[in-house]
Formats: C-alpha cells, sequence, structure tokens
C-alpha cells in the first residue's frame, strides 16, 4: 500500500527580493515515504525557465549562468548537492526552455523521519550579466513570467514550511524515474493504485537482498524464532531488517506514540522503522518501546508495528493495539 500523501515533494521560494537580472532559489527536496518508507540514491530536480526573452535580448545560451548558493550539507558530505546548467528541454518544439539541474551526491540523507531529516535544502541563482562587451543588457531580458517552475507558485510563495511553497513544475527523479510534479510538456507523475487491504505494497518491487536479525526462544515442545519485516527500503533494492524483539515492562502512557510526544502520526510509524534499521542512531525509550508495541503486543517493537500505527492513521483500523483475536 502506498501512502495517501505525495511520498516526494519540492517546496521553493524565492530567496530574498526578486532581480531583474536574476532569479534565486531557496528549494526543499522532501521525502515523504512510507508503506514501506523507502531512501534512494539517486535524487534530483529541474527547475525550468524560458529563454525567449533572453536570445530576444541579443544574449546568447552562453550568457546565462546556473550555480549553486548555500546548502544545507558541505561538500563531501551525503547530501550534499551539485547545481548545473542551464540544459536545454528537448520536450519543447520552440527550443526555447531550459532547466537548472540540482543533483544529490547521495539522496539517502534525505530521510523520512524528523524536521530535518526528512528534507534538504539547496539555494541556487540563475542569472544573466548587467551588461555584454560594455553594453547595458536591455530591461526586460531576464522575464520569470513565462518560466515553468517560476509558474508553479513562486511568486505567492512565502515560507518553506507553509503549503503555498509546494511547487509541482520543479519535478523531482528517484532513481531517473519522475516521482513528483510536471514537466513543461505536461508529463505528470501519476502515483501507482493503492491496495484496499491494508496489508503492505503490492507494487512492484525491486528483488532486495534481507539481512534478517533474529532471536530465537526455546520451550519443552517447539523452537520459536521471531523475526522482524522489513523496515527502510532502499529503492536501489536492498531492504535491511533488524530486531528490538522482547517485551519490557514499561507502562503503556499512549498506544502508538512511539516518540512520546504524546500524539500518534506517521512520525510514530517512522521512527519505529529508522530504530530497526539503525539502531545505534534512532534509539526509542523504554516508554517508546511500550506504547509502540501495538502489533501482536509483547513481542517488542517490529516493523509490523510501524505499519499497524499507519493503518490506524489511515483509519484501516479503528484502535491500537491491533487486535488478533
Amino acid at each position: 500500500m502506498r501512502a495517501k500523501w505525495a511520498e516526494w515533494e519540492v517546496a521553493a521560494v524565492i530567496n530574498g527580493t526578486e532581480g531583474t537580472n536574476y532569479t534565486e532559489v531557496k528549494a526543499w527536496a522532501m521525502n515523504h515515504t512510507a508503506w514501506p518508507a523507502r531512501v534512494a540514491k539517486d535524487v534530483e530536480y529541474k527547475y525550468f525557465f524560458d529563454v525567449s526573452d533572453v536570445l530576444a535580448a541579443g544574449l546568447s545560451i552562453d550568457d546565462i549562468k546556473v550555480e549553486g548558493e548555500s546548502q544545507q550539507y558541505k561538500e563531501g558530505e551525503q547530501g550534499y548537492a551539485t547545481v548545473s546548467g542551464p540544459y536545454k528541454y528537448e520536450g519543447d518544439a520552440t527550443g526555447n526552455t531550459y532547466y537548472a539541474l540540482i543533483k544529490f551526491e547521495d539522496g539517502r540523507a534525505i530521510q523520512p523521519t524528523g524536521q530535518s531529516e526528512h528534507r534538504d535544502e539547496v539555494q541556487f541563482r540563475i542569472s544573466i550579466p548587467d551588461a555584454v562587451d560594455g553594453q547595458a543588457v536591455p530591461a526586460g531580458a531576464w522575464d520569470t513570467s513565462n518560466d515553468w517552475s517560476y509558474l508553479g507558485g513562486l511568486a505567492k510563495a512565502t515560507d518553506l514550511k507553509k503549503a503555498d511553497s509546494i511547487n509541482e513544475h520543479i519535478p523531482m527523479y528517484v532513481n531517473g524515474e519522475l516521482a513528483w510534479g510536471e514537466e513543461p510538456d505536461g508529463t505528470k507523475f501519476v502515483a501507482k493504485p493503492n491496495t484496499k487491504d491494508g496489508k503492505g505494497s503490492t507494487d512492484p518491487q525491486p528483488t532486495p537482498s534481507v539481512t534478517t536479525t533474529t532471536s530465537t526462544a526455546t520451550t519443552s515442545s517447539a523452537t520459536t524464532t521471531a523475526t522482524t519485516s522489513a523496515t527502510v527500503q532502499s529503492t536501489e533494492g536492498t531492504t535491511t531488517t533488524s530486531g528490538q524483539g522482547g517485551s519490557n515492562s514499561e507502562r503503556v502512557t499512549l498506544w502508538g506514540d512511539a516518540n512520546c510526544d504524546k500524539a500518534v502520526d506517521v512520525s510514530d510509524a517512522v521512527i519505529i522503522m529508522q530504530s530497526i534499521a539503525n539502531p545505534s542512531k534512532y534509539k526509542l525509550t523504554d516508554e517508546g518501546k511500550a506504547n509502540g508495541d501495538v502489533n501482536k503486543n509483547g513481542d517488542g517493537i517490529t516493523g509490523a508495528d510501524a505499519l499497524s500505527i499507519q493503518k490506524y492513521k489511515l483509519n484501516l483500523i479503528t484502535e491500537l493495539p491491533e487486535s488478533y483475536n
């Protein structure tokens, strides 16, 4: 089952004030994937703009400069992005549409977890010179009114944290495929159909290599092995699972509240999945483990608990813990 919200998104605002010979953008690339949560190494997005006014003013494509400004990660870090261009967009028969490419060195830094981890901020600028060969560039040579990505809402966007900054005209690509937004020729991302049974994704997935941590308990009659289910799945085809099995005696304060923020939402499912995938970085408190053990209560934290919380938030089940009567 896929989430009912956009799993990949781009939000953008004008950085500072509008320029007469440039556009400077501050953008977030965001990962909201769920069922299962996923990360991908190959992540990029494109900012499209029209060059007809630039050419009409006597300038050339070589006069257009695309450059990166500040960003969230430093060069050499996993989430660092390269900013390049301009590149000609082959979907426009007029030949006037170009784009800036923002490509992450390793998009796996963009994880569907906390407030900072789920997005990666990059600031970039597209500009033309004030003068060429000593001659001032004519007024109006830089015109954003016909730029595809600008028309996606940049004129009214106020804050990256607000809904008005979500820009579907800045398409995002994951592993080479369109995962968000719409290109200038109308090519648009369409999510695959959801399943309805709440039992997990039936969408075709890469055949993963799986590493599973198991715990074994022996009784007088049989040996029982408990294993976890898949949690954070790489879209490159590798799934890693690990266990946090075993019960604890901590009192439950709110079923499903794994992050102990006194609410039950998708962030609880995410922290469960992250704690299983990377327990050294994402740790649950004893209270969080007790609250989060909502699937077959008593068997410890597993990926199934995260799935139950998501089912609860999507009204596929009516209460937590999930009953198996």
